[in-house]
């Protein structure tokens, strides 16, 4: 599990009592829905402030169906260009290792790290900038933070402030010699649903093709 900074969790506490909606808040902190609702459960909203959010969540299930119409779109149109297996790969990619809520990413291999990253920026426009990574290591793996950073930013090239690095052991003792590796893209929405669209398109193209 991530570990917030008590500046980020009251920022979003300020963020909620201001009457932002669950769905704002998982876009601004690029957080899951369950560890926002368990940090602002008891926030009590105004009726005013409830009934702005109401009427947000009906605006929001509109645009959500547009830009899901948008994304299955354009991922057709990726399938049909000359960024087919680029993509291709990114979005089977991200169906083994990638996460159902937000767009994270997670592997251990330092050349698949940076193969995915290079695609997101060459053929999914990502822009660096809304690059973050967190690396979890294991004290029993004897690798300093440094140590880690070190070899992460040789790998992908990003620069140091890029990378977050956590010792959790959880009971557990890792067996990855640098780490687990999650990438997280900011403001990533509608990427997500474009890498969803292309996973639920590539199989039927492959099944219907044989």
């Amino acid at each position: 599990m991530r570990i917030y900074s008590d500046e980020t969790i009251a920022n979003l506490k300020k963020r909620r009592k201001a009457g932002r909606s669950i769905q704002e808040l998982m876009q601004e902190f690029s957080m899951p829905k369950t560890t926002i609702w368990h940090h602002i459960q008891d926030i009590t909203l105004s009726e005013e402030q409830a009934a702005t959010i109401r009427a947000k969540q009906g605006g929001s299930k509109i645009r959500s169906q547009k830009d899901w119409a948008k994304a299955e779109e354009c991922a057709r149109e990726l399938l049909n260009g000359p960024s087919k297996y680029p993509c291709s790969l990114v979005a089977m990619l991200y169906w083994a290792e990638g996460s159902q809520r937000q767009f994270t990413f997670t592997n251990t291999n330092g050349q698949m790290i940076h193969l995915f990253l290079d695609i997101l920026k060459n053929h999914f426009g990502v822009e660096e900038s809304r690059i973050k990574i967190t690396v979890r290591i294991f004290s029993n793996l004897n690798l300093t933070k440094a140590e880690c950073i070190q070899y992460w930013t040789h790998s992908t090239g990003l620069p140091k402030d890029t990378f977050k690095v956590y010792l959790d052991d959880g009971g557990t003792k890792g067996k990855a010699a640098h780490g687990i590796c999650r990438i997280i893209v900011q403001k990533s929405g509608y990427l997500h649903k474009l890498i969803t669209s292309l996973i639920k398109i590539i199989p039927h193209e492959i099944m219907d093709g044989q």
